[in-house]
């Protein structure tokens, strides 16, 4: 019995001590857990009903930038207003972009989509009426923001399911492309919150090619699971320094246990940076939001309808091909009405053949001939 408490102490004392200074040492390197998936799905869909303001600032470092051509931008500033119904979205944006010469250029952008059909109206000439559910490429989700540089159209649960899941999704993109792998990491303290590691890595095509950048982010248990901090890594510009970090600076609570991010930074780095034995900002991005609203409840034609400028280009498009365009300051021709060219043609074609066969009809037909002596 002796024996016995002393081998049963310390086999306590072992779980004790990897227990509590490694708790998530056993869950390392394996795959996403299904409940995890499923965690973040049910929280997505608290944000389907939301109303709120964003603004987006770009700034590029003009130091890293000396080598660039003078068109090359410089800053972005673009504000916007987005509103969420369930499949239901509306996306307004104004803003300016600057160039290293300092040249100022407007754009706009409206879409609305009442979960059928997408209508857009880019810098109010150019209007894209897809007959389908489309994201815009600037539209902001809670669970994503983090991933806002990456070209990411689909909700974070879905890419959490990895690629043969993703590909089913219209928007999935150059993802198509590429042999990403996602690996279930354990549990960290990150910015104070308990988080779920998670390794994202991306390959060639071919699986037989090493990976060639890979990236860490950590989602926020006791913030609805949204990512709190992501870090990537290019093997062009190093296995070791990151080249990008993004994080949430700060979130805010909008109803008891829901949380969203009101203020997310993002760094990209400079390679001219590194070469110099330092880690430098090439590009620094700030995305805030605010006046935050839960169930918007907006009538439908808020979904369904832009006032399109008379002036505007229209294409029409159905499973990613144009099948119609228009101008719509491009009356239709009445078909009773005789177009100028035509106009011309019949009255000046009998002139010219009256003049020629008048030129014909008294040309000599036997000239003389002068013979010399």
């Amino acid at each position: 019995m002796k024996y016995f408490n002393m081998v049963y102490s310390f086999i306590i004392g072992v779980i004790f001590v990897f227990g509590t200074f490694h708790p998530a040492r056993c869950d390392q390197g394996g795959p996403i857990p299904n409940t995890l998936i499923e965690n973040v799905a049910a929280y997505e869909k608290m944000y389907d009903d939301i109303e709120f303001d964003a603004t987006y600032a770009m700034r590029w470092d003009n130091e890293s930038m000396h080598w660039r051509p003078s068109e090359y931008i410089s800053s972005i500033d673009d504000t916007m207003h987005i509103v969420y119904q369930g499949k239901k979205y509306r996306f307004e944006s104004k803003g300016s972009t600057k160039n290293l010469r300092g040249e100022t250029t407007r754009q706009s952008e409206i879409v609305a989509c009442d979960g059928f059909k997408t209508i857009s109206l880019i810098d109010g000439k150019l209007t894209n009426i897809v007959q389908d559910r489309v994201e815009t490429p600037s539209l902001l989700h809670p669970h994503s923001l983090l991933f806002h540089w990456n070209f990411f159209y689909f909700p974070l649960s879905l890419y959490l399911q990895g690629k043969d899941a993703l590909m089913r999704h219209p928007q999935a993109g150059a993802y198509r492309d590429e042999n990403y792998k996602l690996e279930y990491i354990g549990k960290e303290y990150v910015q104070g919150l308990e988080c779920v590691k998670i390794r994202d890595s991306s390959g060639e095509t071919d699986e037989s090619k090493e990976e060639y950048e890979y990236s860490i982010f950590w989602l926020a248990i006791q913030r609805n699971y949204i990512p709190v901090k992501k870090v990537s890594y290019s093997f062009d510009y190093s296995k070791t320094e990151p080249c990008q970090i993004a994080r949430v600076e700060r979130f805010e609570e909008i109803s008891p246990g829901l949380w969203i991010p009101t203020e997310v930074k993002s760094s990209l780095y400079s390679v001219h940076g590194r070469l110099q034995g330092k880690m430098t900002h090439s590009q620094d991005d700030t995305i805030t939001i605010k006046n935050i609203r839960l169930h918007p409840d907006r009538p439908d034609v808020v979904f369904e309808k832009i006032d399109i400028p008379e002036d505007a280009y229209i294409y029409h498009i159905k499973d990613g091909k144009i099948v119609k365009s228009e101008h719509k300051d491009v009356k239709p021709r009445d078909p009773r009405r005789i177009s100028p060219i035509a106009h011309y043609l019949l009255i000046g074609a009998p002139a010219i053949a009256i003049v020629a066969y008048l030129i014909y009809r008294f040309k000599p037909r036997n000239p003389i001939k002068i013979h010399p002596d």
